[in-house]
């Protein structure tokens, strides 16, 4: 007996029987041919459209049977692809290239609508894919070349394509139509993926391009799924606006091959797929599967999008040979108790490790909970099972390597193999799931110990070396720095003595220069002076002269007793001595300014007039460059105003003066040479 209750027996030929319990059986309504869409009518029967007409079961015959069905005459030998009840008791089938078929429950009348090359108005295709009603009682008609909408006031078509800058759904088959809880349509397209119609605008927006999508369906929480030529279940996700893929997103047993959608009064999610009916649970989180153990054939046995929930409760699944139908609740999974999880081998470089308490593996592998490793025994695998009687097929494994795998690794093989793992310590996980999606873990710890030269003491004898080295080579270079410091203090002692020996032939230079510009410009200002002295001498010499003549004058009046004209000749020679006086005044204050200019300033301030320092410079400076150059010549204009005397220090300045006077008597100069006519050089003071 097995913890799952299952009792086995061994035989004498060596083969395991094992007794399970009964599992509940899925009911099967055989059909001639696939049943590729149900539809259950008010009366309770179950239509099946199939590839060869249509099939009505009567589930109800105490209410009362059809004698004769018209519909099931009409539809003799035509592939019906979708059957639809909208609000008006009216029934369609859409059909494989006959067109659509619409039958009045209340009058039983029979109306087919086909294609009409020559009425543009006309359903736009024979091949229609489904029929659909949304909450506005429009009837959406997908056709082979678009999206078509039923006019039931004069029962034409109004053709849907892309708006005119999006062309992409002209000549796309369309599949099937959904309005989801905002007032949207969705459109499932054969190999254009899923479009979306705002009403409003017209315009479309495009998902899952390249895709099938054979079923839309939205459930009880607004949810929209979509079930893909291959198999993939999609659901769409608002925050992104995008469908992604179920089974990558939840942390469930994976779902393949899904062919169609539905949901029971509970709001579990069943889903038809290739290897049999999986229920999803309210919360999308437990996957149930029920496959060959439960009566489901497999391979092709269910249709794309052929499913329904009757007004009883009771779910359909269309398949290739009739229908699958059931109750939710009596369809209930064996329990069965989580998996036993055990670690079972290890292998070394492809050689098995046998249990040796001096060896990597001192006891057996599922009691050991910390393997330690040395650096030769980085490629190791390790084995792993879960015993499961029920259902081994259905165990699911998931293992990974803490700090090396980024990712878990799953599937059904129970060997975890790894090559190269450097030296540290990691977290072996391994999970595994039986058939009810229950989950169970086992970890272990490995060890990976590095070699001697990459172990802690080997690290800590590196760091010593490394410390050593570097402390002999500060001592080194701190040795070399002194020594190189030293020579360098000579150097600089020797360049500062040098320097300081040019510093002094340089200020004596200086001084020398100086001296000489000083003397250079006393040169100049020495000839201004000297004509500037000669004025005054000449007005005394003739002054003098004159004086001399007058003496002998005034005595020849004196020998005469004219006394008068001694006097007459008194008052002149009174005036020529006063005009000797005032010119040779004149001179001394020449000769001061001269002395003046050529000492050094004593920095004491004096009071002085400005305007006879500025006159007298002015004409020292017109005089000396005249004694520079005869050629020469220049007009002198002075406008003095009345100033009173300044303190200033007078030898100051005057060199300020004289170098201004200087420029002004070269820049007109300059511009006397421009031979500029009519300019006449004149400086005004």
């Amino acid at each position: 007996m097995t913890q799952e209750g299952i009792l086995c027996f061994g035989t004498v030929s060596g083969v395991l029987m094992k007794l399970v319990e009964a599992r509940p059986q899925i009911p099967f309504i055989k059909s001639s041919s696939p049943v590729q869409a149900v539809y259950e009518d008010p009366l309770g029967n179950i239509w099946l459209g199939t590839f060869n007409g249509l099939f009505i079961k009567y589930r109800h015959p105490q209410s009362g049977k059809f004698a004769v069905n018209p519909m099931e005459q009409a539809l003799k030998n035509i592939r019906i692809n979708g059957i639809l009840e909208d609000k008006q008791q009216r029934v369609w089938c859409s059909t494989w290239n006959k067109g659509l078929f619409c039958y009045d429950l209340k009058t039983g009348t029979i109306r087919h609508f086909q294609h009409d090359p020559t009425n543009p108005h006309s359903i736009s295709k024979d091949i229609v894919a489904w029929v659909y009603q949304d909450r506005a009682d429009a009837i959406w008609v997908p056709t082979s070349t678009g999206l078509d909408r039923y006019n039931p006031d004069d029962q034409t078509f109004t053709h849907y394509r892309s708006s005119p800058n999006d062309s992409t759904l002209l000549n796309v088959t369309c599949m099937n139509v959904l309005e989801d809880y905002t007032g949207r349509l969705w459109i499932g397209t054969y190999a254009g993926g899923v479009k979306c119609l705002n009403r409003k605008t017209g315009k479309f927006r495009h998902y899952l391009n390249g895709e099938i999508a054979f079923q839309l369906f939205e459930d009880a929480d607004q949810s929209l799924w979509v079930v893909t030529n291959n198999g993939i279940l999609f659901r769409y996700d608002r925050s992104s606006d995008q469908f992604k893929p179920f089974e990558k997103t939840q942390n469930i047993k994976p779902i393949a091959g899904v062919k169609s959608i539905i949901e029971d009064n509970e709001h579990n999610l069943w889903l038809g797929t290739r290897i049999g009916i999986v229920r999803l649970n309210r919360e999308r989180t437990v996957s149930t599967f029920f496959d060959q153990n439960y009566g489901f054939t497999g391979g092709e046995s269910v249709y794309y999008a052929s499913c329904l929930k009757a007004s009883d409760g009771k779910l359909y699944f269309g398949g290739n040979e009739g229908a699958y139908h059931f109750y939710p609740e009596q369809l209930k999974a064996t329990q069965v108790s989580k998996p036993q999880l055990m670690l079972t081998t290890l292998t070394l470089a492809n050689k098995p490790v046998l249990v040796n308490a001096e060896g990597a593996l001192p006891q057996p592998l599922h009691k050991t909970k910390k393997l330690y490793l040395n650096h030769r025994q980085t490629v190791f695998s390790l084995g792993f099972v879960a015993p499961d009687i029920a259902h081994p097929e259905q165990i699911q494994y998931k293992y990974k390597l803490e700090s090396y795998d980024s990712e878990w690794r799953s599937g059904t093989k129970r060997l975890a193999s790894y090559y190269r793992v450097p030296p540290g310590e990691y977290v072996f996980r391994v999970k595994a799931a039986n058939s009810e999606n229950s989950w169970v873990e086992r970890t272990l710890m490995i060890v990976v110990s590095p070699p001697w030269w990459q172990s802690w003491w080997a690290y800590s004898l590196y760091i010593a070396l490394l410390i050593a080295g570097v402390w002999g080579m500060i001592q080194y270079r701190s040795a070399v720095l002194q020594r190189e410091n030293r020579i360098l203090e000579e150097k600089v002692a020797l360049r500062t003595n040098q320097l300081q020996q040019s510093l002094e032939r340089l200020q004596s230079t200086q001084a020398q220069l100086i001296q000489s510009e000083k003397l250079a410009s006393l040169g100049e200002l020495t000839a201004g002076i000297a004509h500037e002295i000669q004025n005054p001498l000449n007005f005394v010499n003739n002054f003098a002269e004159v004086s001399a003549e007058m003496l002998g004058e005034m005595k020849e009046e004196i020998k005469a007793g004219n006394t008068s004209g001694v006097i007459a000749i008194a008052d002149d020679l009174e005036q020529n001595l006063s005009k000797i006086n005032h010119h040779g005044q004149r001179a001394s204050s020449i000769v001061k300014g001269m002395l003046e200019h050529s000492r050094a300033s004593t920095g004491v301030k004096e009071p002085t007039d400005l305007n006879s320092l500025a006159d007298e410079y002015l004409r020292l400076a017109y005089h000396g460059l005249r004694a520079k150059d005869s050629s020469f010549n220049a007009a002198i204009e002075t406008h003095f105003a009345d100033l009173p005397k300044v303190e200033v220090i007078p030898q100051d300045i005057g060199r300020v003066l004289l170098n201004l006077i200087n420029n002004a008597f070269y820049a007109v100069a300059e511009k006397a040479k421009q031979s500029i006519e009519g300019y006449q050089p004149t400086v005004t003071s």
